[in-house]
């Protein structure tokens, strides 16, 4: 039983340390700009002339293509994410039985900070969605400074506790 808790020790040490760097590159990718040249709008003079509609066209179809460059980015990056969160999860659990379901303060922490996690995973995913429908990734990038950073933090406490 000594081998099984040392060796799942190490694996959940491992995954805690990923999932923080992890975290940190998530929160670099959503801070990233989104091309401000496409974000540009032209004056309504000129959108009134006829001429200045092709290029406003134009404008928008390259805002577009910047939105989707910056969600597919992100959206490629979440398994990776995800996946590591889940294995952080699964090697505590696992150490469980090990330590005979003794439960102390820092086990409780560990499973509300996980549970917060994954909800906090949930709520980031769903700004994500409302992002990229609205085309507005000002108020995305802002929530996901804090969601992050409360990540981030649950990851840190709990590692240090």
């Amino acid at each position: 039983m000594d081998y099984l808790y040392q060796s799942a020790l190490g694996f959940h040490k491992f995954f805690a340390l990923a999932a923080a760097i992890l975290t940190i590159i998530y929160l670099i990718f959503t801070q990233l700009k989104i091309n401000a040249a496409a974000a540009e709008f032209r004056p309504r003079s000129e959108a009134l002339n006829s001429a200045a509609s092709a290029p406003q066209a134009e404008n928008l179809k390259q805002k577009s293509r910047s939105g989707l460059r910056f969600l597919r980015r992100i959206r490629l990056f979440l398994p990776i994410y995800y996946a590591t969160l889940a294995a952080l999860i699964i090697s505590g659990s696992v150490m469980l039985p090990v330590l005979r379901f003794d439960l102390s303060f820092k086990i409780y922490f560990m499973a509300v900070g996980s549970l917060a996690m994954i909800a906090l995973s949930a709520v980031s995913y769903k700004r994500l969605k409302i992002a990229y429908l609205s085309q507005n990734f000002a108020p995305y990038q802002r929530k996901m400074r804090v969601i992050l950073g409360l990540n981030l933090a649950i990851i840190l406490i709990a590692s240090v506790i």
